[in-house]
């Protein structure tokens, strides 16, 4: 970025991105009325520049052409442009992404380049080219403009006709249910793609997508499939002992360019840590693996050092450079190792165990910390006990941390996002669930007291970020944060979280569902028209809205006693079945675990008295994907306990399934033996061919 000419349109902006270039001799405009109004008086084609603040090729794009002279004189003359946060602003990403695909390209990605008539529909748009093909594509778009400009106006009203037909939901007639013949053919699909010896899907890129191994440990839970576990602990295990999660700092990176989760691309965002943190504390539920649990600390203690705000919620992302240099700031010279720890006998375990060589392990003869051997294979090897070999390797790691604290550090955006917070709200209530520390309870209702107070209304309108500059909540921050609320419920039994979730869904049914659809829609219906109202249907890196919400009311549903979630959830459900069945169901993975649960019918477990808290926290550190969770130590507002009445001075477990409720009992264990003896009842597993 540079800083010797005048600003432009973005000076004024928060975000980070925007910030970014803000210098640029490309007079760029942030999104909003007065750069489509000048548009539209000047006739000029748009170009949506798209991009984020930890994204490498973005800023390698910006310093080939957009702070050249050249570049910016020919869009300025010819185009008004447009630069967008797609972090802030995903539903334009979402429409201009699509016409990306649309445009015919292979890979598309960002920075996204999208071209539109002076209206906004895009008729092409691409990603990254270096300065001069940049130049040729711009000089062949003028030229078509002006000699042309029907090819212009065809191709935009094809791109159009595609994007509208993205959103359209199947409608299906008959409802063919949810049957395990389904739910196993789903699961065969997305075992099919997966690497059961270095976990993930096959191939490369490698990027986590924790929605695929939750759906996959639950599989398991409900079906005992041992595939689809051998599938989840592949992929947990190698990714913690990658390139891709940090070795010394903790949290993971966003995705490994190779198989082997070896080579990451460094950038770290809040989204992938939090998500992860719930996946890894889920499986330590169910496996009690002690290295689960290390991965958990560590990553969230690196969350709270690098992004926590002095409010208690959280920065957005950390940058893959530094110094110029994707990744500077995490790798290593053999040298520079040699020298902080000035001992022999350290060093040799340590390129041991990180498997550091003298010509680096990857580029420009650095070494990028990754582990191969267990544990044991170097205990062994150099006489140690495990104890004593952990302790060894801590220490360590610790004077390494502190000589990678003194270097030039990654750029930091500091934006706070409502829907990547109520992940991480999310992340610190399954945390709890696993560990029960009383620092991540607290800390989550700290990010839940001011998320509420800061970013919703008096009529539970959210805002997407904090700060000077409001932008309307998406359907993804309702669903996030409703989803977050919902677990801080189930550890605290406290009802302000709980009713303000219910609050928060009443609104999103009265500005973001689609009557005539059945479905969500990603923007509501106060914000400003695009060119394309869209809806989230699919899962990927993060899960999908709809899918999110669709669990949200399910679970509330049961909780308030109210019909009209439920139907609406499995009438959602139904309608991705046959999008699941047709396609590749990895893209559906958290609409699939929705599905387990309504096979399933969860179990519904009230725990009324003075120690339902303790008994709560005493019960959920088991892995229990199919109880839907309430509780109280007195009175209490939420219907679902209205008639569980405990009038003496012990604390009582109820539980229900489908239309039968059973005899309360005191203890966790026989809550517990109760549910396995149900489980396995041939009477009470007799489900009709399917549910719905």
């Amino acid at each position: 970025m540079r800083k010797d000419t005048q600003p432009n349109q973005l000076f004024a902006e928060q975000s980070p991105y925007l910030l970014q270039h803000a210098y640029n001799p490309v007079n760029w405009y942030p999104w909003g009325e007065k750069a489509l109004q000048k548009a539209a008086e000047e006739n000029k084609m748009l170009i949506i520049s798209v991009g984020y603040a930890a994204c490498h090729w973005c800023h390698v794009m910006e310093k080939e052409s957009f702070e050249d002279i050249r570049v910016a004189d020919l869009m300025n003359q010819h185009f008004v442009s447009i630069k967008v946060d797609r972090e802030e602003r995903p539903d334009i990403d979402d429409i201009y992404m699509n016409a990306c695909h649309l445009s015919g390209r292979r890979s598309c990605g960002w920075p996204l380049n999208a071209f539109a008539l002076p209206d906004g529909r895009p008729f092409w748009a691409s990603t990254y080219f270096p300065k001069e093909q940049w130049l040729d594509i711009l000089r062949q778009i003028v030229g078509i403009r002006q000699n042309e400009p029907e090819k212009l106006i065809v191709a935009a009203e094809e791109i159009m006709k595609g994007i509208n037909q993205l959103s359209l939901i199947p409608h299906q007639e008959e409802k063919t249910g949810i049957s395990k013949e389904f739910l196993e053919n789903a699961c065969k699909s997305i075992l099919a793609q997966q690497d059961f010896e270095l976990g993930g899907r096959r191939g490369q890129p490698k990027f986590p997508m924790p929605v695929i191994y939750q759906f996959l440990l639950q599989y398991h839970q409900y079906f005992n499939e041992p595939l689809a576990l051998n599938a989840v602990v592949a992929t947990l295990d190698n990714m913690m002992m990658g390139g891709i999660y940090d070795q010394l700092g903790g949290g993971f990176a966003r995705y490994s360019v190779d198989s082997y989760w070896f080579a990451p691309h460094f950038e770290k965002m809040l989204y992938d840590n939090a998500q992860l943190v719930s996946l890894y504390a889920q499986m330590h539920r169910f496996s009690k693996k002690e290295e689960y649990k290390k991965v958990v600390l560590e990553t969230l203690a690196f969350a709270e050092r690098e992004w926590l705000t002095p409010e208690g919620i959280f920065y957005s992302a950390l940058d893959a450079d530094s110094e110029g240099e994707e990744g500077r700031f995490y790798v290593w010279k053999a040298e520079e190792i040699r020298q902080a720890f000035n001992n022999p006998q350290d060093t040799a375990l340590f390129f041991d165990y990180f498997r550091i060589i003298e010509e680096g392990n990857w580029e420009s003869n650095y070494n990028i910390l990754y582990r191969k051997a267990e544990n044991h294979t170097i205990e062994k090897r150099y006489g140690h006990t495990r104890n004593e070999l952990e302790n060894k390797i801590d220490k360590l790691k610790s004077i390494l941390f502190a000589v990678r604290s003194r270097r030039i550090r990654p750029l930091l955006d500091h934006k706070m996002l409502t829907s990547w917070n109520g992940l991480m709200l999310k992340a610190f209530t399954d945390a709890y669930k696993a560990f029960h520390l009383a620092d991540y309870k607290n800390n989550a209702i700290r990010m839940a007291s001011f998320m509420l107070e800061n970013a919703m209304d008096k009529h539970y309108r959210l805002f997407r970020t904090f700060g000077r500059k409001k932008i309307n909540g998406f359907l993804d921050d309702y669903a996030n944060l409703i989803s977050g609320l919902i677990g801080l419920y189930e550890i605290s039994f406290d009802e302000r979280w709980i009713f303000t979730a219910k609050n928060l869904t009443d609104y999103v049914l009265e500005h973001f569902y689609g009557r005539e659809t059945g479905v969500f829609y990603f923007t509501s219906d106060l914000d400003p028209p695009l060119v394309s109202r869209l809806s989230e249907m699919t899962d990927n890196v993060m899960p999908g809205a709809n899918s999110v919400m669709a669990s949200n009311l399910y679970v509330l549903g049961k909780l308030f006693l109210e019909g009209k979630y439920s139907r609406i959830a499995e009438e959602q459900m139904q309608m991705v079945i046959n999008s699941a069945e047709r396609f590749d169901a990895s893209f559906y993975a958290n609409w699939l675990q929705l599905s387990l649960l309504v096979y399933s019918e969860p179990f519904e477990i009230s725990i009324v008295g003075p120690h339902a808290t303790d008994m709560a926290a005493d019960l959920m550190q088991h892995y229990l994907p199919d109880v839907v969770l309430s509780g109280t130590k007195g009175q209490c507002e939420l219907p679902v306990l209205a008639d569980k009445i405990n009038e003496t001075d012990k604390t009582l477990i109820y539980f229900c399934r489908g239309n039968t409720c059973f005899e309360p009992v005191c203890r966790v264990e026989d809550a517990l033996q109760m549910m396995k003896k149900l489980k396995n009842d041939p009477e009470e597993k007799n489900h009709e061919d399917s549910l719905i």
